[in-house]
C-alpha cells in the first residue's frame, strides 16, 4: 500500500505532467499562429504596394489624358498608353 505522502507525490506529479504537456502544446500553438501572422502581414503589404502603384500609374493617365484635351496630344496619348501597358504587366505578375 503507498502512504499518504507517496499518494499525494503521485497526484501532484500527474498534474505537474499535464500541465507541461499543456505549456508545450501552447507553445508550439503559438509558434504556428505567428508563422500564420507573418504570411498574412507579407501578403498584405503586397496587396497595399501594388494599390500605391496603382494609384500612382491611375494618376499619370489621367495627367496624359488631361495633356491630350489641352492640346498636346502626342505627348498625353504617350503617356496614357505607357501607364495602360505598365498596369497590365504589373496585374499579370501578381
Amino acid at each position: 500500500m503507498l502512504g499518504l505522502r507517496q499518494k499525494l507525490s503521485l497526484g501532484f506529479g500527474g498534474l505537474l505532467l499535464i500541465i507541461i504537456i499543456i505549456g508545450v502544446q501552447s507553445i508550439v500553438q503559438f509558434r504556428d499562429l505567428g508563422q500564420s501572422i507573418d504570411v498574412i502581414l507579407r501578403e498584405n503589404y503586397r496587396s497595399v504596394v501594388a494599390c500605391q502603384d496603382m494609384k500612382e500609374a491611375l494618376e499619370r493617365m489621367n495627367s496624359g489624358i488631361l495633356s491630350t484635351f489641352l492640346g498636346t496630344s502626342g505627348r498625353g496619348q504617350n503617356r496614357s498608353g505607357r501607364m495602360k501597358w505598365s498596369l497590365r504587366k504589373r496585374f499579370r505578375s501578381s
